[in-house]
Order: C-alpha cells, then structure tokens, then sequence
C-alpha cells in the first residue's frame, strides 16, 4: 500500500528507475502524499527534518558527498520560502537538487486560504527550470503529459550544467488516503537521451594559446578531479604559463601558485604580471585581490573553459567562453603546445616562494590570535578527511595556508551566505565514514543552529567554532571600521555561551584560548577515549579578547616588505 495519489506513484517510480536515492523531507501535511510515496518505496533512504532550511542545506551536503541529486519536499506556504537560501546555493554551485513542493488546488490559491502562496515559478532566478504537474482531478490531466514533464525535470536536473530543478504539485484532500500501486495504468518508457561530450579544440584557438608569451589559469571552486589536476600539472611545466589555485580548486601541485592572496600582496609592478591570456575554469573565485588586480589591469585575452548558465566575465574582459569539459580542453591545449621562451612562470614562482618565506616568518613570531589558530588546527586536520569551510573570515584565513592534497576542500562559495555551512556538514557527514571537519565562525554558528535539530548527528563530525566576538570579517574589510556603528550594526556580537547551546543539543564540547590549550584539545577532538564521543564533537576556539584585525593587517604590511 502507497498513496493514492496517482502523480505521486508516477514521481516515485520514475525517480526510482532513475537511480534517485536520497530525499529529504520537512513535516506538514500538505506534502503527506509525498512523505507516504516516499517512506513506502524502500529504494528511497528518507530523512525527516523540520527546518526547511536546514534540510536544504542538509541535501547539498549529500550531493557534495555523493555526486548524485538529491530530492527535497515540503508542504505549502511559507515553508516553500524557507528552501531558497539553499536552492541559491545549489544553483551557482550547479548542484543537481530537485525541489518538490506540495501546494495547494489552483482555485484554493490567492482567495485567503491558509497556508497558502503563489508557487508556481517561485524559484524562477535560482533554478534551471520550473515544472508543475496537473491533479488527476482536473479535466486537463494527462498521465503521459505527466510523466512528460517529471522526466523533463529529472533530465534537466543533471544535463550538461547540473543545477536545480522545481517541481509543483497541487494536492486536493483528503491526503492520507492509501492504495494499492496500480500499474496499468501507466507505462513507463525512460526517455534517456545520449549525450556527445567530445570536443574538439578549434583551431583558433589553438593558435592563440601558442602565440601566447604569458598565459595564466585560474581555477575557482571544483570538485577533486585528479585527471583534471593532471592535465594542469602538465601545463605548469611549460614557461609561459603560470597556474594559480585555491583551497576549494582542490587540486594542488608544487608547480601551482596555491595562495592568491598572500602571493599578490607583494606585487609592485602590477602590469608585469598581467598575462596576454587569462584562462578560468570552475565556479566562483573567492580572492577579492586578484579580481581587483585584473580588473584594473585587463589581460589582452580571457577564456573562461567550463558549461555555463551564462557567461563567467569575473574579470569584465572576457573574449571566449568555452563550453566545454575543462579537462578535454585542457588535454588537448598541452597536446597541442609549442614551444616559447618567456619568464613568466618563474616569475609567478619567484614571487609566491618569497612570500611563504614571509608568511613563515611571521607566523613564527606571532602571538596566540585567529591567524594563529588558523595555522594549528590546519596542521591538525587528518589526512584524506573533508573540510568544510564556513565563509566570511573563516575561508580568507584558510586561503592563507598551503593547501593539504588528500584533503576534500568544500565551502558555499556559490553565494558565500553564513547561512548552511554546519548543515551543509552534518549532510555531508551522514554519507562518509571520512572525518569532516566544520570550521566556523560564531555568527555563523548559531545562525545555522538547527543544523543539529535532527536525528542524523554522527561521530565523524568535528565542528571548529571560531568565536571572536561577532562578525569579524568587518573590522578587516574596508568601510566598516571607518564608521561609529561598527560593534552595533556590523560586529554585532551575540552573548550566547556556546557552551550552554551545546549542552542543549547534546554535543561534546571542548574549549581553548591559548596555544598550548588548543593543541591539547585537537588532540581530543581528533582522537577521541572513552564512550563520550558518541556525538558530534564541538571545539571552541575564545579570541574574543585579541585584535585579530590588527594582526592580519600586521600580516599584510609584513609580506609587502
């Protein structure tokens, strides 16, 4: 026995037969039909979690785990609201979720019914495309119509840009109703389509690359692809190209320039690093620094190498927008080059080694602090664990340091809210036996505090709150700190005793405030004795009381010098 609602038995089956095995849901009972479908087709693993927000977040953590869509669902009204900081995030991460929202009959809608809103297309600047289903009870329902248009959405869903996907689906009472599952009276036929993924380097192109004296590539956010990182390592042995990286590129070299940042802070001539070719690939990049610096200073050329919702003019001064595989491009490019001389790619060199040179010095030297701690619990982090980035300092800082190779670098850099990251781990974490470690600021931390208002906590997550005192991120950005209502309005600290919280969730906690304390609580936290440590474990980190805005600054004159 299943729903009765015919749409219902149709989606679930068709899901089915696609390979979709996750879904998430949030309580209410407009969306009963669903949770019934659901919960009745043991292909399915089924999650219940009633902050639509958090359950969000929550499936992108399991498509990052998975590399598989992931089906959410809740019920009519506000609730379809509550899922749209993380379809965002989905969307300019090009992750495959598909929303199902349950709503109510069309002519329910706009007359003051409860619970009630205009659905249809409500995700229209966040998704790939909107769908909504016809009730069986409407004269213009069809079956076929129907299977159409789910396939269409499933399809989309994953085809050439992966992205969301929203379907509609208005329910009449009663919604508890059961029936058997009757198959004759639908036929299902999958519409599989096959998909040509060759590309074939154009020869334009080609030429351009090779009559390049300087060419530099920069790769933003990407998922570990190591052939990927093997055809960039063949490229950085050429002397006109030069390859800059980011943690979340996740793919590292020696040969690559890993720290942007800290690299172009010593840059005085910025002309002479501005190369005739700039080449992107992968979504968002995080460093303001450099888009400011080639913003400024336009290379003669920019491709951007990747599927695209639109076009990815970071810089203003795209020429070429590739679409296509990076990986097949970038095969063929270093199939395909010539030979030139050109110091361009020791100059890069030249610049980044002095500066972890610097970087090592001061870190030597200075006191307990967020940069600091940064560097300790980095050298702490297991090896081929995950590492979830929150975003704001948190992910600068990280950005800061070498990046680790066996490690999975993982953040919402499609919109770089506070907003998801610890649910984004805990999703994460419930589809691994990998350690993943959550660093986090405290804003963030209690903003997304329903990330642990569920019942699939598991041992493996590490959360490293970073606790400041507030947004800290604006006593380092320009602007703010010119302003009297900085601390108010901007820090805007909370006195929440993190500590309390997690009692409240039932989670270990751990506490440091100085080198020799957090070294010693790493330690616990990572290796673990006794039964305590069932639960997730929360690691505070108190700098409440260092200038942390001072330091970093600190920081930054001395890798000018």
């Amino acid at each position: 026995m299943t729903t009765n609602k015919l749409n219902i038995q149709l989606l679930t089956h068709l899901l089915q037969l696609y390979g979709i095995k996750d879904v998430v849901s949030s309580p209410g009972s407009r969306n009963a039909p669903l949770s019934i479908g659901f919960n009745r087709n043991t292909s399915f693993n089924c999650y219940t979690i009633p902050d639509e927000r958090s359950a969000a977040f929550f499936a992108l953590g399991i498509i990052q785990a998975t590399d598989k869509p992931v089906v959410i669902h809740c019920t009519s009204g506000s609730a379809v609201l509550n899922y749209t900081p993380a379809i965002a995030e989905a969307y300019y991460q090009k992750l495959p979720l598909i929303i199902v929202t349950a709503d109510r009959p069309k002519k329910l809608v706009s007359i003051g019914d409860g619970q009630t809103i205009r659905q249809e297309n409500i995700y229209q600047n966040y998704i790939k495309k909107s769908y909504s289903l016809v009730e069986e009870n409407e004269s213009d329902f069809s079956i076929e119509n129907n299977q159409n248009i789910i396939e269409k959405a499933i399809q989309n869903c994953t085809d050439k840009i992966s992205g969301p996907v929203h379907i509609n689906i208005p329910f009449s009472e009663p919604l508890y109703e059961l029936s058997e599952i009757d198959k004759s009276t639908y036929t299902i036929t999958l519409n599989k389509e096959n998909k040509n993924t060759g590309y074939q380097l154009d020869e334009n192109i080609k030429k351009l690359f090779n009559s390049s004296k300087t060419k530099l590539i920069i790769a933003g956010q990407l998922p570990q692809n190591h052939k990927l990182e093997s055809n960039l390592k063949k490229l950085s042995a050429h002397p006109s190209v030069a390859i800059l990286t980011e943690s979340t590129s996740n793919v590292s070299d020696p040969n690559f320039i890993s720290c942007i940042d800290r690299t172009i802070s010593a840059i005085s001539e910025p002309k002479n690093y501005v190369p005739d070719l700039l080449i992107t690939l992968g979504n968002n990049i995080i460093s303001k620094k450099i888009k400011q610096l080639f913003r400024e200073n336009k290379p003669s050329h920019h491709w951007h190498i990747g599927h695209e919702y639109e076009p990815m003019n970071t810089f203003f001064s795209l020429t070429e927008s590739i679409e296509a595989n990076p990986k097949e491009v970038l095969n063929q490019l270093e199939q395909n080059t010539e030979p030139l001389e050109s110091n361009y790619n020791t100059l890069w060199k030249g610049i980044s080694l002095n500066n972890r040179e610097k970087h090592t010095d001061f870190l030597k030297k200075v006191p307990f602090c967020d940069l600091k701690a940064f560097e300790i619990v980095l050298d702490s982090i297991p090896e081929s664990s995950v590492l979830q980035m929150g975003n704001s300092s948190v992910v600068r800082y990280i950005q800061l340091f070498n990046p680790i190779q066996s490690i999975n670098y993982l953040g919402n850099r499609g919109v770089s809210g506070i907003d998801g990251s610890t649910s984004t781990a805990v999703g994460f974490a419930n589809k691994t036996n990998k350690t993943i470690t959550c660093i986090t600021g405290d804003l963030s931390f209690i903003y997304d505090s329903n990330a642990f208002w569920n019942n699939y906590l598991t041992s493996n997550l590490k959360i490293i709150v970073i606790n400041n005192g507030g947004g800290g991120i604006f006593k380092i950005i320009d602007g703010p700190n010119k302003v009297e209502e900085l601390e108010k309005y901007f820090v805007a600290k909370q006195n929440v005793d993190i500590q309390s919280f997690c009692k409240t969730f039932q989670l270990n906690y751990l506490f440091a405030n100085d080198i020799e304390s957090l070294e010693e609580k790493l330690a616990e936290l990572y290796h673990p004795t006794g039964e305590n440590f069932e639960p997730p474990t929360v690691l505070e980190i108190d700098t409440q009381k260092i200038d942390n805005h001072i330091i970093l600054k600190d920081y930054f004159r001395h890798l000018k010098t």
